[in-house]
This record gives structure tokens, C-alpha cells and sequence, in this order.
């Protein structure tokens, strides 16, 4: 029996339309979770690894926008999770380091007891 194409070709075109939005998705996490644990290099490393992931997604999809699909909410949210990244990165950039001064906390713990 041969299988029908008119539903399986629209099913394909949407996985490897979905592929590029959900490996987007993931490095978006990774990004996110390098710079909660303050380590920023590997955070920017990892944002120039996302924007050839988006170039390469958004010429994917123009080379056939009939067959494959642009969601604008996925879009937006991927977007906005970006920014609040790079926000994120760029106010840590900015921020001085500052050390806790140890001799305090010392003081501190001496007129307690």
C-alpha cells in the first residue's frame, strides 16, 4: 500500500522547520544557565553560536516560505529570551567586582559572642 504523501510531506516540513527553533530553544537555556553561574565568556561564546543558529534558520525558511513555516509567537519568545540575556550579560559586564571584605564579617562575628 503506498503511503500518502500529501500527509507525510507536511509533517516532515514542519519537523525540520520546528528543528531549528527547538535547537535555538536549548542553546537558549544553556546561555541562560552559564550566565546564572557567572561564568560570561562561555555565555558570549555561546551567543555567537546562537546567532549563526538564527541566521541559518531564517535562510532555511526563506528559501521556501510556502513550505516552511515561521511561527511568530515562537519567534517573539525566543526573541525576548534573548534580549533579557543579553541585558543580563552586558549589566554583568558593566558591573565592577566587588569582594566582600572578609575583616568585616570577622569584626562583626568578635562583638557578637
Amino acid at each position: 500500500m503506498k503511503k500518502p504523501r500529501k500527509y507525510i510531506v507536511p509533517v516532515q516540513d514542519f519537523i525540520a522547520s520546528a528543528d531549528y527553533e527547538i535547537k535555538r530553544y536549548q542553546l537558549l537555556l544553556v546561555i541562560d544557565e552559564e550566565a546564572a553561574n557567572k561564568r560570561y565568556s562561555e555565555a558570549r561564546e555561546k551567543m555567537s553560536q546562537l546567532q549563526k543558529l538564527n541566521t541559518a534558520s531564517a535562510a532555511f525558511k526563506q528559501n521556501s516560505p510556502k513550505r516552511y513555516k515561521t511561527f511568530a509567537a515562537t519567534e517573539e519568545f525566543l526573541l525576548s529570551m534573548q534580549n533579557r540575556i543579553e541585558q543580563l550579560l552586558t549589566e554583568a559586564e558593566n558591573t565592577p567586582n566587588i569582594e566582600p571584605d572578609s575583616s568585616s564579617e570577622t569584626q562583626e562575628l568578635e562583638t557578637v559572642e
